[in-house]
């Protein structure tokens, strides 16, 4: 079913991250926290494959799902943006866009949440944490 084909599609996601980054064993460093969420991952698509068998049976099982093929293009395009405009003003017009993507057509919400959330990184990541995001 859908939820079988996504579940193991996130599981893999998940195994991917974990053996591509970088982990440094002295120490915590950077290639902790995405350790931590590939394992995150793995599990999550592994409890969504597991307890698909409960869901309704569906008829018709699609592997290119057009929003996901658009948030995937979306996420190619803010990762390379990471690289060419920094980290901040990709979040910027990313989230939004992410946002509309999914049906959200207040724009009030999405501009709240956008600013709330880009705030929340700084003041984790830039002041609490004393990091610099790209």
């Amino acid at each position: 079913t859908q939820y079988q084909i996504s579940g193991s599609a996130i599981a893999l996601l998940g195994l991917i991250i974990f053996f591509v980054t970088p982990y440094q064993v002295g120490s915590i460093q950077s290639g902790v926290f995405p350790k931590i969420i590939s394992g995150c991952l793995v599990v999550l698509g592994i409890l969504v494959v597991l307890t698909s068998g409960k869901q309704e049976k569906q008829d018709g099982v699609s592997l290119i799902d057009p929003i996901l093929l658009c948030y995937l293009i979306f996420v190619f395009i803010a990762v390379v943006l990471i690289q060419v405009i920094g980290f901040y003003p990709t979040i910027l017009l990313s989230l939004p866009s992410f946002l509309l993507l999914f049906g959200e057509r207040n724009f009030k919400k999405i501009t709240v949440f956008t600013i709330v959330t880009t705030g929340m990184i700084y003041l984790i990541i830039d002041m609490i944490l004393g990091s610099k995001l790209p």
